[in-house]
């Protein structure tokens, strides 16, 4: 027998960091018992989570395999949707895409909404 000791893996070794930073981002994406959906476009067009993932890029790379992550995979255009699909992903949410029509100032648009569930098996997802 040797006496090699096994390296834990990001998921356990950072355990701690992981959670308190998906914390912080479902504080950010306004996330929690009671909403556990957000509108798409909010998503991609909010600056203050650009930002967020522009400061924290070395902490999510620090705390998550992040090797086929198409986010840090390519030069070009970055989609922050798929980078936090990922990150949720890793914490054992589902996530879930649907297309709803929304009114607003007597114009219906219609707009994408993720939607996150967390520690279950969904079956069936429909209104």
């Amino acid at each position: 027998m040797s006496n090699r000791k096994i390296k834990p893996n990001k998921k356990t070794y950072y355990n701690q960091e992981r959670n308190d930073f998906i914390k912080q981002f479902n504080i950010l994406l306004e996330l929690n018992d009671d909403k556990n959906f957000i509108n798409y476009d909010f998503l991609i067009n909010n600056n203050n989570i650009k930002l967020f993932i522009e400061q924290n890029e070395n902490n999510i790379k620090k705390y998550y395999k992040y090797g086929k992550w198409g986010y840090f995979r390519t030069n070009s255009k970055k989609d922050i949707s798929s980078l936090i699909k990922q990150i949720y992903k890793e914490h054992n949410y589902n996530i879930f895409s649907k297309i709803k029509n929304v009114k607003h100032n007597d114009t219906i648009k219609r707009t994408t909404f993720l939607y996150f569930f967390k520690d279950i098996d969904v079956v069936n997802f429909s209104d």
